[in-house]
């Protein structure tokens, strides 16, 4: 894992790292598609769409490193479309380790090509303005892998 101005750092996730982070992210992701899907504008949906479709093409071209940084990109535009400060502050203070949380995660699904239809979910609620349903899909999107990940490396003595 490499920080913003700094070297390399060898870093893995223990199974304690991977449920406080998933429990985590579920809160500030829930309430930052809330938050996008009441706020998002035109600006909003061609960030939005735009960061989608490299996550397709990520996906299609089954690079899992491209993949996990396209994903993080969909989940950082719908924190910022959010348009709170403070939860973008947040945010970026998890957000080198939610890299290799995606990256774990998404070996974990078994084909690229199932990652894309959860976001573009997520991301047809948030514009579409339905602040319930996306504040539930990313909640659970976050959930659901994380308890995964959280069970293996549990498993793997980790």
């Amino acid at each position: 894992m490499q920080h913003a101005y700094t070297g390399w750092e060898v870093f893995s996730l223990s199974s304690d790292d991977a449920r406080e982070l998933y429990t985590l992210r579920s809160c500030l992701e829930g309430l930052a598609a809330r938050l996008a899907a009441e706020n998002i504008d035109s600006d909003g949906k061609k960030a939005l769409s735009a960061a989608l479709k490299t996550l397709k093409l990520a996906t299609q071209r089954n690079d899992w490193r491209a993949i996990a940084e396209a994903d993080l990109a969909v989940h950082k535009t719908i924190v910022s479309i959010a348009n709170h400060r403070r939860l973008l502050q947040q945010y970026a203070l998890i957000i080198d380790t939610v890299l290799l949380y995606i990256l774990s995660t998404n070996r974990m699904v078994g084909s690229a090509a199932s990652i894309y239809p959860e976001h573009k979910a997520l991301v047809d609620a948030i514009i579409s303005g339905d602040v319930a349903l996306a504040e539930q899909l990313a909640s659970e999107h976050v959930t659901v892998h994380g308890q995964r990940l959280t069970e293996s490396l549990r498993n793997s003595g980790h």
